[in-house]
């Protein structure tokens, strides 16, 4: 199972469409494009599709082997076959 956790002032994620940039420890970095019940994240050519879940911390999405929570500004990113995103914060909007 791969854990996805990213974290943003609930204000920056207030529109429907949002892409954001990520930065992590050791120079890593992701983008995510949240909508509303979905968040789309790209790690370099990859995509993961992640859907919207429940949750009493932050915000929640699950795909097989992911899960992306936004809770704050703290954030990690864990996947099953990838456990190198840590201590991950938003950087900056996506460029797009």
């Amino acid at each position: 199972m791969a854990i996805f956790i990213a974290a943003a002032p609930l204000t920056a994620l207030a529109s429907q469409n949002d892409q954001m940039s990520f930065l992590c420890d050791r120079g890593r970095s992701f983008q995510a494009e949240l909508v509303k019940d979905h968040v789309v994240g790209t790690i370099g050519a990859r995509r993961l599709i992640l859907q919207s879940q429940p949750s009493s911390l932050g915000r929640r999405y699950e795909a097989p082997g992911s899960v992306l929570i936004i809770d704050g500004d703290l954030s990690a990113l864990v996947m099953d076959d990838d456990l190198g995103f840590q201590n991950c914060r938003v950087s900056s909007p996506a460029p797009g």
